[in-house]
């Protein structure tokens, strides 16, 4: 749902996540969208099957993550 297995561009919230999302943030305002994909993606990442896509899953947390803080 988030498009985190499109590689060609970057991650993005979309769809139901979206109002997952706001959900979260109105109820916990310090949270923000970087928190939240950071968040789904490490939901997925123990699933991840291959090296690559764990790469990409840990490349993209610590893109976020850096922006982030």
């Amino acid at each position: 749902m988030s498009g985190w297995f499109i590689r060609n561009k970057p991650v993005q919230i979309k769809g139901k996540l979206w109002d997952i999302n706001s959900a979260i943030i109105n109820k916990y305002p310090v949270i923000n969208d970087q928190s939240f994909l950071i968040l789904m993606l490490l939901r997925v990442l123990p699933y991840a099957r291959t090296i690559q896509d764990q790469q990409f899953l840990i490349n993209e947390i610590n893109k976020l993550w850096a922006n982030f803080i």
